[in-house]
């Protein structure tokens, strides 16, 4: 199969989780699962779509880490994954530089916020509101450029 896009956004299904068989859908470039009873983790088979650009996630009942190989897909531009029950540290290891825009609000999160957020070049929206980190936010994301808009507490 050669989707690109794949949105099923706003249905109401039964509480289900998020089939790991969508990793093998190599040309997809969108997957937009907004409000869809999403539960359990997100698959680390995610992390193979090399294609892909969009992941939204939003606003389901998913749970446990962020897959860390997420931050290493060379074209991910937008990743939003605000209003979930998402726990467990921010990836520390970055190299998604096409980031635009990363939205994780509104989850459990814990941890630092990493330095390597400083090394996304195209950075222009970072939301990381009522999750739970702690320490200082590195001085280096002050930095990116194309920063616009940041919201951290």
């Amino acid at each position: 199969v050669n989707f690109e896009v794949l949105l099923l956004a706003y249905n109401p299904f039964s509480p289900i989780k998020l089939p790991i068989e969508f990793g093998m859908l190599k040309s997809l470039k969108y997957l937009r699962m907004t409000d869809c009873n999403l539960v359990g983790e997100i698959p680390e088979s995610l992390a193979n779509l090399s294609s892909l650009e969009q992941l939204d996630l939003v606003q389901n009942n998913l749970a446990g880490e962020i897959p860390s190989r997420l931050f290493l897909l060379k074209n991910l531009t937008s990743l939003y994954l605000y209003k979930n029950k998402l726990s467990g540290g921010f990836p520390t290891s970055i190299g998604a530089l096409n980031l635009k825009e990363i939205d994780v609000s509104n989850n459990n999160l814990t941890g630092i916020i990493p330095e390597g957020i400083a090394t996304l070049p195209k950075l222009a929206a970072l939301n990381l509101l009522s999750n739970q980190f702690h320490g200082v936010l590195p001085p280096t994301i002050g930095k990116i450029p194309t920063l616009k808009t940041l919201k951290i507490w």
